[in-house]
């Protein structure tokens, strides 16, 4: 991973702090940049509380000062001190293809099923796709 310039580092969070009004938080000088590789930087925040307010409330605010700092697009992803780490650890061996089971244990409303859904011009479309993953899963369309 490529590591941050402290100077690149100190411009980005000027302009936060310059361009973020109320958003900006005396928190924000505990952030620091884990990472900036391949257009994406990674920024470690004290805690999960301090990065759901980063990525629902500064987000942009923090891309913007990047991209203004760094002349490129780049995009910004806030991960917890407690979780720094923890992607670099995952077992990179492919996982068991899912398999589907009885539902008996899932609680479905009786309201939404096939045979309640009132088919019209607008939905025929989503009707018949929905109905053909349910019919075969994994066959008709695959993600």
């Amino acid at each position: 991973m490529g590591t941050v310039d402290r100077a690149l580092w100190q411009k980005i969070i000027q302009q936060v702090v310059n361009d973020g009004g109320h958003l900006v938080k005396p928190w924000f000088a505990q952030l620091e940049p884990t990472s900036l590789d391949h257009g994406l930087l990674e920024i470690e925040t004290p805690s999960a509380v301090e990065q759901k307010y980063c990525q629902q409330h500064a987000s942009r605010l923090f891309t913007e000062a990047a991209q203004a700092a760094t002349g490129r697009l780049i995009g910004v992803c806030f991960i917890p001190a407690d979780q720094q780490g923890v992607y670099e650890s995952v077992d990179q061996t492919p996982a068991e293809p899912a398999t589907y089971g009885a539902t008996d244990d899932i609680p479905l409303s009786g309201d939404y099923t096939f045979e309640t859904l009132v088919i019209a011009p607008a939905n025929r479309l989503a009707h018949a796709a929905c109905k053909a993953i349910s019919e075969q899963p994994g066959q008709t369309y695959n993600p």
